[in-house]
């Protein structure tokens, strides 16, 4: 397996942090929730949906065009061999 580039290391190690805190923030998010943290009676369920929704469509969005725009450049692939 050849060598990965800083770049590509740096983006992997990127990936793997917001899986991370993907992960670890379900049960922090649950936990609030059944004690009922920040509810608001007052509050529509669909204004208090927007932030998460938004949240995963810009991200969603950063990290599907970051995959699908990758490009090795040529001197990373020589200084990694």
């Amino acid at each position: 397996i050849p060598p990965m580039s800083p770049r590509l290391v740096a983006r992997m190690t990127s990936i793997v942090n917001a899986e991370l805190l993907a992960l670890a923030s379900i049960p922090l998010t649950a936990t609030t929730m059944s004690r009922g943290i920040g509810y608001a009676e007052w509050l529509p369920w669909q204004v208090g949906a927007l932030p998460p929704a938004l949240a995963l469509g810009g991200l969603g969005y950063k990290y599907i065009n970051e995959a699908l725009s990758w490009k090795e450049e040529e001197g990373e692939k020589r200084a990694a061999e």
